[in-house]
């Protein structure tokens, strides 16, 4: 077994993507389609094994990220501001990386 890279978009889809008939991040074809799919598979678009995610679980999880980043730096803001002023956490990493990952999940949920 090898890794798989969308020839359309360069992303590294590793052995997840074993059977796609798509790239589950550009929807462009793979080279290697049903080259392993099941063999009780009618039709590689009904096989549960090339399924294009629906972007339900980025959607989920950058909310959640999002949602920790803010509580977090509000919680911390409000304490700090309490006792007089003094040091409070932003955490722009998890509100960052919660919002890209929400508007991708976003993305892919409309493509579909």
């Amino acid at each position: 077994m090898s890794h798989i890279v969308c020839p359309a978009c360069n992303a590294y889809l590793g052995l997840a993507a074993e059977g796609a008939a798509d790239c589950p991040r550009c929807a462009a074809p793979l080279s290697i389609a049903t080259a392993d799919a099941p063999a009780d598979c009618p039709a590689p678009e009904d096989c549960p094994a090339t399924e294009t995610p629906d972007g339900g679980r980025d959607v989920l999880h950058g909310a959640l990220w999002l949602l920790l980043g803010i509580v977090v730096t509000a919680g911390t803001y409000v304490l700090a501001a309490e006792s007089g002023g003094g040091r409070f956490i932003v955490m722009w990493g998890a509100m960052l990386f919660g919002g890209l990952q929400f508007l991708r999940g976003l993305i892919a949920a409309g493509r579909k």
